[in-house]
């Protein structure tokens, strides 16, 4: 499930990349499509193994050095 994450030094939302559909944040006013991500993008080794673990750094900010916001604090920290 979305909610299982372990704790992470960056926030995740698994709603925005994994679901589908309108996700409404914390104005109703930000509504945003989920992206519908297949779990093995990020997951590769999922199908190998009994965990999904946690994916490098590297995948996520082979997206995220031109994708998101600027003004973004787990963005920013993501690509520090």
């Amino acid at each position: 499930g979305f909610d299982q994450s372990p704790e992470q030094p960056i926030h995740f939302p698994h709603t925005i990349h994994a679901g589908v559909g309108p996700i409404t944040g914390d104005n109703s006013e930000d509504t945003i499509e989920g992206l519908g991500m297949d779990c093995t993008y990020c997951h590769k080794q999922v199908t190998e193994q009994s965990w999904a673990g946690v994916p490098p750094v590297e995948l996520c900010i082979s997206c995220h050095r031109v994708i998101g916001s600027n003004e973004s604090k787990e963005l920013t920290k993501l690509r520090e």
